[in-house]
């Protein structure tokens, strides 16, 4: 098991925008995008966590995490990225302050493609309940951040697109099942163009 560097854990501090319905009053509160080591068991027991306090079977994170255990660092492609709302001790990320999740593979030299993006149920746009907005955004934000001298693809299901587009991704090809979409991270400049 490889250690961790807990001061290297946190990649990008950011905030999400916390609602106070009652009162109409929005506020900032402080998020972390951090990266989970599935060389580490504590890690390992988070993505596990994640699963069944999200009571969510379709979660495909722990498909791999077993296999990393015969694996070396450097033959791992996939790495898992979390926004949590935790802002101290990031040795052990608290499954239950994990907003979101990220899985990403490295494809070749200078390009990586998103695998997964998963926000918790409990703060998805639509539920009139969460108290937290932008998760998914400031999510995606954050790993527009960590890769941004890269090329950042995701092939996306057909009812994600508008999210995608609305946070600067493009269409760039259609796949051959035809349910979902190739997208490319386009920076958006100031005329609204992408480049």
């Amino acid at each position: 098991m490889s250690s961790l560097n807990v001061n290297e854990r946190v990649i990008d501090p950011t905030s999400v925008r916390k609602s106070y319905r009652s009162i109409q009053i929005t506020t900032k509160q402080p998020a972390f995008l951090t990266e989970l080591n599935l060389f580490n068991t504590k890690d390992k027991q988070t993505l596990d966590a994640i699963k069944h306090i999200w009571k969510d079977n379709e979660i495909a994170l722990l498909e791999d995490v077993f296999t990393y255990e015969s694996q070396s660092t450097s033959d791992v492609k996939s790495r898992y990225f979390v926004l949590t709302g935790q802002n101290e001790d990031f040795a052990r990320i608290r499954p239950s302050a994990i907003l979101g999740i990220v899985k990403t593979t490295a494809k070749g030299k200078g390009h990586t493609e998103v695998d997964y993006v998963r926000v918790n149920p409990f703060y998805v746009y639509n539920n009139p309940y969460s108290d937290l907005q932008n998760v998914g955004k400031t999510m995606m934000e954050a790993i527009h951040n960590k890769f941004s001298a890269e090329k950042l693809t995701a092939c996306v299901p057909k009812n994600i697109i508008p999210f995608f587009k609305k946070i600067g991704w493009k269409v760039s090809k259609m796949t051959e099942d035809t349910q979902s979409v190739m997208m490319e991270f386009g920076k958006v400049l100031k005329t609204g163009i992408m480049k």
